[in-house]
């Protein structure tokens, strides 16, 4: 089962609670998960000055997740702060505790006394934003990708920025979170920068130019439907920032000699070993 959602700033500020049950079997053997979504919109006070308008400028918060209540028995709390984590920065708190806290953070950190709007239409014209959702890529039996997509504006900026960063969590006994040094050994880690190099080359008509020299940051990346492994990089990270996010995807046998044995085993590729 794929879910893909790609959240849109709700219009006014909102708290919702969503419990959607994929399985009515026993808990252990059923998968459930709840959606959050809040939406503030704030008045930078004294900034009308500063970025020469007539009136002080708006800020426009939005925070929409969907979280995992059971995964087949797994270890749901794991997962759920390393979303947070990444999401936030925040963990080991609340849900809501965590979202009002990155919130208020956000609103301090751009130089202005931040005054809370009730005003519903304010957010969708605010020139500085962060928008951060969190959904569910792909779900199968042995595997959850989520991916947390951020959205950033700043009044005067050229432009504004978008990132993807992913979470594969393996859903095999109390689950885990699957890492790069998991699948590969360390000399496979060293080798696959210039794998991925090659690969992009390759890719070059539908890329662009691209200069790859090492592996994504924060080892971002995440295994397809397709059973590929594909390397995410952000904006600027290899390539112009007019040529977004860059996926470098490889089917997973095409890395399989870089592979530690739990890997291939995982992956059923032991045969080439």
């Amino acid at each position: 089962m794929n879910i893909k959602c790609f959240s849109r700033l709700a219009v006014a500020s909102a708290i919702v609670a969503m419990v959607c049950s994929c399985s009515q079997s026993s808990d252990d053997a059923s998968m459930a998960f709840e959606s959050y979504s809040v939406s503030k919109c704030y008045r930078l006070a004294g900034s009308a000055e500063v970025f020469l308008q007539d009136l002080d400028i708006t800020y426009a918060d939005s925070v929409s997740l969907i979280l995992p209540l059971r995964l087949n028995g797994c270890d749901v709390q794991a997962v759920r702060d390393t979303i947070t984590a990444y999401a936030l920065g925040v963990t080991g708190k609340p849900i809501l505790s965590s979202v009002n806290e990155f919130m208020t953070n956000s609103a301090s950190q751009l130089g202005f006394e931040a005054e809370l709007l009730d005003k519903p239409g304010a957010a969708l014209l605010a020139p500085s934003y962060d928008f951060i959702s969190g959904f569910v890529l792909t779900l199968t039996p042995d595997l959850m990708v989520y991916c947390i997509r951020t959205e950033s504006q700043r009044a005067g900026a050229a432009h504004g920025m978008t990132t993807h960063r992913y979470i594969n969590y393996l859903l095999h006994g109390r689950g885990q979170v699957l890492a790069l040094d998991y699948i590969f050994t360390p000399e496979g880690l060293a080798e696959l920068p210039e794998r991925i190099a090659e690969q992009a080359l390759s890719l070059s008509d539908i890329i662009g130019p691209t200069s790859v020299d090492a592996l994504p940051a924060n080892d971002n990346f995440y295994i397809s439907a397709d059973s590929e492994i594909v390397f995410s990089y952000q904006p600027y990270e290899i390539a112009s920032y007019a040529q977004g996010t860059i996926d470098i995807p490889f089917y997973l046998y095409e890395l399989s000699d870089l592979m530690t044995p739990a890997a291939l085993q995982l992956f059923a590729l032991s045969d080439l070993e």
